[in-house]
């Protein structure tokens, strides 16, 4: 296992996403934002380029994340992804002209609960899903490089 580095990205609104209008200039300006946001998903997609860069498939496999999201990102921004790590974890930075947008916490392995505030989830079964059309190439489609998703059929976080 290997340290996370820093990942650079120009975000992009993919089209599915446009369902919902505040991925879109129209919808996002009624809101009252200055364009449209990019979709949370991406930008989780983002944040966890950099862990899957150096910890791999047993991460995608037995390891756990948490992500807050700060300030919308949106299209075109320049999406600088900053891995600080720390005792047994990693939390990953999406910055944009130095500003933090949104942040990710890492494990490898998840961690041990603690209290009510942080409700235990069993492990997951692994459950086989074809992707098609839309769904199929998200990780390149949105930007991230890494050819593992597409190697070993796996979902993009």
């Amino acid at each position: 296992v290997r340290e996370p580095t820093t990942w650079s990205v120009q975000a992009r609104n993919l089209p599915e996403h446009a369902r919902n209008p505040i991925h879109t200039e129209a919808g996002s300006r009624a809101a009252g934002f200055d364009s449209a946001m990019v979709a949370g998903v991406t930008v989780y997609a983002y944040l966890t380029r950099p862990v899957v860069d150096a910890w791999g498939v047993d991460w995608l496999r037995r390891g756990a994340a948490l992500v807050e999201f700060a300030s919308p990102v949106q299209p075109d921004d320049p999406v600088l992804c900053v891995p600080f790590v720390d005792d047994g974890h990693v939390e990953v930075r999406a910055t944009v002209a130095g500003e933090v947008r949104a942040r990710c916490t890492a494990w490898l392995t998840a961690p041990e609960v603690m209290d009510s505030a942080h409700p235990f989830h069993e492990p997951l079964e692994p459950e086989n899903i074809t992707l098609a059309d839309e769904w199929d190439g998200y990780g390149l489609r949105a930007g991230d490089d890494l050819g593992l998703y597409n190697e070993l059929g796996i979902v993009h976080p």
